[in-house]
This record gives structure tokens, C-alpha cells and sequence, in this order.
């Protein structure tokens, strides 16, 4: 186990630490909690939804910007096609399961509406 490794793990639990306590101590916080819990009732309580989702993403992709430079500071080799097959097994597999799971999304298309429902 090398130093960076020691580093990108103890980085990454203050990350996830620090997102814990935005999301169960602040306001914005307790707004994106609310909307998880019921999107249609927050609107009416005065809360920005579209300012709260706007963060979550933009917090949602700083993090993933992150990991992303932990991986190339774990291993220095970088090509710009090294996600293309765990993107791929991760689409192929969703994609199958959610076509168990509940197949009158993907065949929606290929039917009419009431033939959906039923």
C-alpha cells in the first residue's frame, strides 16, 4: 500500500463525511432530503426546487470529478477510451434488468397506450 492510496482513502472518507453533514445539517441540506421525499408537496413550502436539484447535480458531479482524479493518481496510465467497457456492462446490464423488472417502459414504443396498461 503506497502513500497516495493511504491519501485518496483518507481524502475520500472526509469527502463522504462532509457531504453527510451538508445533507443532515443544513438547510439546502434538509431541502434535497425533502424533495427525495416528496417532489410534488416542496414546491408549496416555498423551496427552490430548481436551485436544489441544479446543486445536487453540481455536487453530484464535483464528486465524480474527484474520483476521477483519484484514479489517475492510483494508476498513472490514462486512455481516453479506459471507461468505454465498464460503461458499457453497466448499460447492458441496467438495461436488462430494468427490462425485467418493469418491460412496459422500453416496449411503450412499440405499443399503444392502452395496450400498455394492460
Amino acid at each position: 500500500v503506497t502513500n497516495k492510496k493511504i491519501m485518496i482513502v483518507v481524502v475520500s472518507i472526509a469527502l463522504m463525511y462532509a457531504l453527510h453533514l451538508f445533507v443532515r445539517k443544513t438547510r439546502w441540506g434538509m431541502a434535497m432530503r425533502a424533495m427525495a421525499f416528496d417532489y410534488v408537496v416542496v414546491p408549496l413550502l416555498g423551496v427552490p426546487i430548481n436551485n436544489i436539484a441544479r446543486m445536487t447535480f453540481a455536487i453530484g458531479s464535483a464528486l465524480a470529478a474527484v474520483a476521477g482524479i483519484f484514479f489517475g493518481v492510483a494508476y498513472p496510465v490514462l486512455d481516453p477510451y479506459m471507461g468505454i467497457i465498464a460503461g458499457l456492462h453497466r448499460l447492458l446490464h441496467h438495461s436488462a434488468y430494468f427490462d425485467l423488472q418493469a418491460p412496459w417502459l422500453f416496449r411503450r414504443t412499440l405499443q399503444c397506450p392502452s395496450e400498455a396498461l394492460s
